[in-house]
């Protein structure tokens, strides 16, 4: 599997991980395309995430969006790029909307295919069995999610945006204890990368598994 968890791409070891993630491309020249969290009507996240990939040389060239605008062909086509890029925003509600389109079967396929997956914040809690961590970096259930289930690519759970501070380490300690989850606390400037054929992930920063 080709995989990236990330927790800021803008920061020097988030884009480091993508540039990493890419090499797993078949192709010279990888095609890149991107699943919102949610509606960006004036692309304004898309926009930023595309200049990222525009630095690491690569074009981001496919939005999916999973609500009203939702495109089934289109997303069919996603499928055929080399990179899906799974955006950041409430955890949620981005799995609420892959739920309720039946998409992680597919996006699963994708990966086991041999297909790049990264995830930024929401996107890489996705990306884990479960996003049962979303609730520790601040985010709400405004949509009644009840099955956190994630794509379950991972053998631990994900926090991003933390701090490392004592007081945070202990809560998150205390939070994976009750809930028998291990975790990775990442900063901002925290990511981890699995390339295909690897058992051992890179880590970008110091992310701090929790147990």
């Amino acid at each position: 599997m080709s995989l990236a968890l990330i927790s800021d791409p803008s920061t020097k070891n988030g884009t480091a991980a993508i540039k990493l993630a890419l090499t797993d491309c078949h192709s010279p020249q990888p095609q890149v395309g991107y699943i919102a969290s949610e509606p960006d009507i004036d692309r304004r996240y898309f926009t930023q995430t595309k200049q990222i990939y525009d630095k690491c040389g690569v074009e981001l060239s496919t939005y999916i969006e999973l609500e009203a605008e939702f495109d089934d062909g289109a997303f069919q086509h996603l499928l055929t790029l080399d990179v899906i890029h799974l955006s950041g925003g409430n955890t949620y509600r981005f799995l609420f909307a892959l739920h309720q389109r039946h998409l992680l079967p597919a996006l699963s396929d994708y990966v086991q295919s041999g297909g790049v997956l990264i995830g930024v914040s929401a996107g890489a809690m996705i990306m884990t069995p479960s996003i049962v961590t979303a609730s520790l970096c601040g985010d709400v259930n405004s949509v009644g999610l009840t099955d956190l289930s994630g794509l379950g690519l991972t053998s631990f759970t994900f926090v991003p945006h933390g701090c490392h501070s004592d007081e945070e380490v202990d809560s998150v300690r205390q939070f994976v204890k009750e809930e028998s989850v291990r975790c990775y606390l990442c900063r901002d400037e925290d990511s981890l990368v699995l390339l295909k054929g690897h058992k051992q992930w890179t880590l970008f920063g110091k992310p701090m598994l929790v147990i």
